[in-house]
């Protein structure tokens, strides 16, 4: 590398239990290697990092843009209880087993739709529509008038609005295979939402059963047919429909309870991961190797 410096830092992440190919050899060429969660310290070093290398410098979010008592954005065809989840349209992320458990849980004629708002494709010319019929009624072999509701979300929502979003949702869920660090997961608890979301990974330093609903999951290596090639040969959490069905029906049905786990992981963000807290972290990073 030609980076010219005092120091080269490298601020990185990964999904899985393990690193694509070259990921080691780079990050070696540094002189740190800075990651968001005990996660990825594992893993780093299990890779071959040099652990002399690696720090923990924890991510944040904005407490004060994402939070609670904002005014919900309007979505048409919501309906009185609202799941929601953005995420990316690919394995890592869960959409099949967010999709199974949904539509193996609710009747149409329940008070209760799912929202998704996709912010990336594999293929950006797919039609999104038309691989959700699909999967509707060749995966969860349903006719589309006996599912219940699947509302998309289309186009950028800027980030300022981001916080109407998770208000207008009265339960955020990831199922997600993998995470970097969960940035989505952090927002939504700051906004005092209900989550649900896979216990295993990078977010396992700020998901807790006090805070959220882990889904149970086995530790399984990635399909060889992965859409993500690079994730070929890993191992990944492999999320149990079966319990995530029984979470969103205990949300749904006992919102007293998720309201009060929403609360604990509104406190949770507040008192440790709000910028303020965060920031003084990054800036003695810098300091020590400035000194």
């Amino acid at each position: 590398m030609d980076t010219c410096g005092r120091w080269r830092v490298v601020r990185t992440m990964f999904e899985t239990d393990r690193l694509p190919d070259g990921f080691r050899e780079r990050c070696n060429q540094m002189d740190e290697v800075w990651l968001p969660s005990r996660f990825n310290l594992e893993t780093y070093a299990r890779a071959g990092v040099e652990e002399t290398k690696l720090r923990l410098v924890p991510p944040g979010v904005d407490t004060q843009l994402f939070r609670p008592g904002v005014v919900p954005l309007q979505i048409p065809r919501k309906r009185t209880f609202n799941f929601l989840s953005i995420l990316d349209w690919q394995l890592s992320k869960g959409y099949d087993a967010l999709l199974l458990a949904y539509l193996q849980e609710f009747k149409p004629d329940e008070d209760v739709a799912l929202v998704l708002k996709i912010s990336w494709l594999n293929e950006p010319l797919a039609d999104l529509e038309t691989r959700l019929c699909y999967f509707v009624e060749r995966r969860a072999g349903l006719r589309l008038e006996k599912a219940p509701p699947i509302i998309v979300i289309h186009g950028s929502v800027p980030r300022r609005d981001m916080p109407q979003l998770y208000a207008a949702a009265d339960c955020f869920v990831l199922p997600t295979r993998g995470e970097g660090y969960g940035r989505s997961l952090m927002e939504a608890l700051s906004c005092e939402v209900p989550v649900i979301a896979t216990g295993w990974g990078c977010q396992s330093d700020f998901l807790t059963s006090e805070n959220c609903y882990l889904v149970d999951h086995h530790v399984v290596p990635v399909p060889d047919d992965v859409d993500v090639e690079f994730f070929a040969g890993h191992q990944w959490a492999e999320p149990k429909v079966d319990h995530l069905r029984q979470l969103m029906r205990q949300v749904f049905t006992n919102q007293a309870e998720a309201l009060q786990r929403a609360d604990r992981g509104r406190a949770d963000m507040v008192e440790r991961y709000d910028w303020s807290v965060v920031i003084p972290k990054w800036v003695a990073e810098f300091r020590r190797l400035l000194d």
